[in-house]
C-alpha cells in the first residue's frame, strides 16, 4: 500500500505526543528528535516551543510565517548544548515543518447521511497537549486510488474535518465530549432503496492526518453547564465503517459510532 512521508511519520509517533529522542550511534551529543511544537513568530523568525516552552530555535531561517498555532518538527540538536538554567538550544531541521490544521468548533452536527466514516481514529498518536492547551487528532481516511506524493495536496483539499460540541451531551457530566464527522467532496449517499455506493471503489489508499482543537474554544462552554468545573475526561466521539475491511461509507447503516478518549490534566492549587 501506498504511504506517505508524513503519514510514515505521524505512525511512528506511536504513544509520543509532545517530545522524544534517541542516541546516535557515535554518541557525540546529538540527539535526533520529533513531536508536536508550538509555533512562534513570523516570517524570518520563526522558533518553536515545547509544552514547558522551552525554545527550539531553527539554525536556518523559516521564510515562511507558520500556517497554525502546533507543527509537527523532526530534527537533530546537540546534548552537550543543554547547560542548567538554559531556556532553548540550536535545532537543525531535517523537513520543513508540518503545519497542523486548527479545527474549528461547531454546534450543530450535519446529517449523518452527509458524513463518511473513517478508517481508524487512533489514540496512541494523539492527545491532549501541553496543560490542556490542544487537543491532537490524528484519523485515518481513504484517498482516491493513484494518489502520489505529487498530487497529494490537490486530492487532500477534496477531504474535510469537522469537530463539533453538543451543549446538551455535556450537562451534568465529568466527561466533555466532542463529535469529529468526516465528509469527502463529491461522496454521494445511496438513494432510497438501494445500498450501492460506487463511489467508494475510488478509495483504495490510506492516509493519517494530523489535526488539533484549541481547547480553550470549548471548556468554557463546558463550565457554564457543569458548575464551573473541569471534566475529567475528554471523549471523542466518530464514525467507523461497520463492517469488515476499510470500506468509506455515507449509509447510515453501514457507520457505527466510537469512541476514543484522554484523561484532563488536573494540575493541583500549588502548582
Amino acid at each position: 500500500m501506498k504511504r506517505f512521508k508524513w503519514a510514515a511519520l505521524v505512525a511512528a509517533m506511536v504513544s509520543m505526543v509532545g517530545f522524544t529522542s534517541c542516541l546516535n550511534n557515535d554518541d557525540d551529543g546529538t540527539r535526533t528528535t520529533l513531536g508536536y511544537f508550538r509555533a512562534v513568530g513570523n516570517y524570518g523568525a520563526v522558533y518553536f516551543q515545547d509544552m514547558y516552552d522551552f525554545k527550539y530555535q531553527p539554525t536556518t531561517s523559516l521564510m515562511d510565517s507558520p500556517t497554525s498555532e502546533l507543527a509537527f518538527l523532526y530534527f537533530t540538536y546537540n546534548q552537550n548544548d543543554i547547560t542548567q538554567g538554559a531556556t532553548s538550544i540550536d535545532i537543525t531541521l531535517l523537513q520543513n515543518p508540518t503545519y497542523l490544521k486548527r479545527l474549528y468548533v461547531g454546534t450543530t452536527l450535519p446529517d449523518e447521511k452527509e458524513t463518511v466514516s473513517l478508517v481508524d481514529l487512533s489514540s496512541a498518536n494523539g492527545g491532549i497537549w501541553g496543560v490542556n492547551e490542544f487537543l491532537v487528532l490524528s484519523p485515518t481516511y481513504l484517498l482516491k486510488s493513484g494518489t502520489t506524493d505529487e498530487n497529494l495536496t490537490e486530492e487532500l483539499a477534496n477531504h474535510r474535518l469537522e469537530v463539533y460540541y453538543d451543549a446538551n451531551e455535556n450537562t451534568n457530566t465529568s466527561t466533555l465530549t466532542l463529535n469529529l464527522r468526516y465528509t469527502i467532496s463529491g461522496a454521494t449517499a445511496p438513494e432510497e432503496a438501494s445500498d450501492a455506493e460506487h463511489w467508494a471503489d475510488e478509495y483504495t489508499v490510506p492516509y493519517t492526518d494530523a489535526v488539533y482543537v484549541r481547547l480553550s474554544d470549548v471548556i468554557s462552554k463546558y463550565q457554564e453547564n457543569n458548575s464551573g468545573n473541569d471534566p475529567e475526561k475528554i471523549v471523542v466521539e466518530y464514525e467507523d465503517y461497520n463492517g469488515s475491511g476499510s470500506v468509506p461509507t455515507m449509509d447510515p447503516d453501514k457507520k457505527l459510532s466510537r469512541t476514543i478518549s484522554y484523561d484532563w490534566v488536573k494540575v493541583s492549587d500549588d502548582q
